[in-house]
């Protein structure tokens, strides 16, 4: 396939045009490699041929066809594979570039960046590189497989991460239960990865010194879990310090408000939340910050609105619109951390309501569910889970445009292991293909691509 491609691209190249140029889009499978591959051949009738011969096996069936071109051309990307005949990044760019029709760009990173053009284009690829053709090169183990890696999950977040039973004080108590459960599950399955964990569940998000994002950073686990979006601002410590790294991201979420059917057509958006509502939210989560941010409690930085009070467990404090009243989905300002509730300077803003400290979300839907809070800010996924098992009696509104992604937790010092877990989360999300809605419908489709890997 490449053979061919680079035999006609010498000619293609003189014949180049004035076309209408498009947005360069590399390839991320197989399948999207070839049909860009035929279609710059003008082999019409071969676009889209793995498709419909072979269905559901169509990026299977490519691969067993093509493993050695993707080798050859993506050969640069994986350094660990010595080639002799490999493509460099400029001459794939420039296959890519002339065969989406931008002419004008086949041979631009030799024209803007020169001697460094090779440098540029992989500094700008590499990652589409890995992410999208890694089953074509041997992969390393993850760990030398002489212990398993200590695994923390937080146990409150269904249908994410939770733990079987919610008393801690039961067997089930260890038995981690969700998404990403089954993603660490298919991530022990896959030949060669040398990946397996001992769960532990951890039963606090975040409280006076503690943010289970920032466990790794001690002594007790290699990696954490348990539904946490991943936040630059979560990567530091309370001294500002670089203390962990995350993975790239395995699942999406967006905030939402839970609320009883009874009061639905009443809180449709954010808008709707006055001082006479009551918000229940789980403090130190993306629930919390983007609540606080969409009814203007907070600006974009944290930063509380002048005229807001703060009751905590010690006393009262009163928001004078600097700094030193902040609250994030990452820290709060000293002083804050044991706030129970937030009064809002005026009418068109909700009250916050805090709970959650001892059975994380379980407490939230509880006080929902008793008529003591008004609306739960949580995560859509979360909301939508409740709201199904409920038969009617709730529905999620509201929903917050903002995207987050989801990921694990690893310490700042793990570089090369979460490289190598994020290359194996690439493989079995399908680099995001794959994700919530998906395993819903089917709980097993982390696994079976496990059991593919490889082969």
């Amino acid at each position: 396939m490449v053979r061919a491609i680079l035999a006609a691209l010498a000619v293609s190249l003189a014949l180049a045009g004035t076309a209408a140029p498009a947005a360069a889009q590399w390839p991320m499978s197989c399948v999207e490699l070839n049909d860009l591959f035929e279609r710059g051949l003008e082999n019409f009738h071969n676009v889209g041929i793995y498709q419909r011969v072979h269905g559901e096996l169509a990026e299977q069936a490519c691969r067993s066809d093509h493993g050695h071109d993707a080798r050859r051309g993506f050969a640069w990307a994986f350094p660990q594979t010595a080639r002799t005949d490999s493509m460099s990044c400029v001459e794939l760019n420039d296959l890519f570039e002339h065969h989406l029709g931008n002419f004008h760009n086949v041979g631009i990173y030799q024209y803007v960046h020169g001697e460094l053009a090779e440098q540029a284009c992989r500094n700008d690829h590499l990652r589409n590189a890995r992410q999208g053709f890694a089953w074509a090169f041997p992969q390393p183990a993850c760990t030398d497989g002489t212990r398993p890696l200590n695994y923390g999950f937080y146990a409150y977040f269904e249908p994410i991460s939770y733990s079987a039973d919610p008393d801690p004080d039961a067997a089930g108590f260890s038995q981690h239960r969700g998404y990403e459960a089954d993603l660490l599950n298919a991530l022990e399955a896959m030949d060669g990865a040398g990946l397996s964990f001992v769960r532990h569940p951890i039963p606090t998000w975040a409280d006076d010194d503690f943010r289970i994002w920032l466990a790794p950073a001690g002594e007790q686990f290699d990696m954490v879990g348990g539904g946490i979006t991943i936040l630059d601002a979560r990567t530091r410590g309370a001294s500002g310090e670089t203390a962990i790294r995350f993975t790239s991201g395995h699942v999406t979420f967006r905030q939402s408000l839970l609320v009883r059917a009874a009061d639905a057509e009443r809180i449709t958006s954010h808008d709707d939340l006055t001082s006479s509502h009551r918000v229940g939210v789980l403090p130190g989560t993306t629930g919390e910050g983007r609540l606080l941010q969409l009814t203007g409690l907070a600006d974009a930085a944290g930063v509380l609105t002048a005229g807001t009070r703060i009751h905590t467990s010690v006393g009262e404090l009163v928001a004078d619109g600097t700094d030193a009243y902040t609250i994030t989905s990452a820290r709060g300002s000293t002083g804050l951390e044991q706030r129970l509730r937030l009064t809002p300077p005026g009418p068109d803003m909700p009250q916050v309501i805090y709970l959650g400290t001892q059975l994380g979300d379980v407490e939230l839907l509880e006080a929902l569910r008793e008529g003591r809070i008004d609306a739960v800010a949580r995560g859509e996924i979360g909301n939508r889970d409740f709201a199904h098992g409920e038969g009617g009696a709730f529905v999620v509104t509201a929903l917050d445009p903002a995207v987050e992604y989801g990921g694990f937790s690893l310490s700042a010092d793990d570089a090369e292991l979460a490289a190598c877990i994020d290359a194996k989360l690439d493989w079995l999300t399908d680099n995001r293909r794959i994700g919530y809605a998906q395993w819903r419908e089917d709980p097993m489709v982390f696994l079976r691509r496990a059991l593919t890997w490889g082969a």
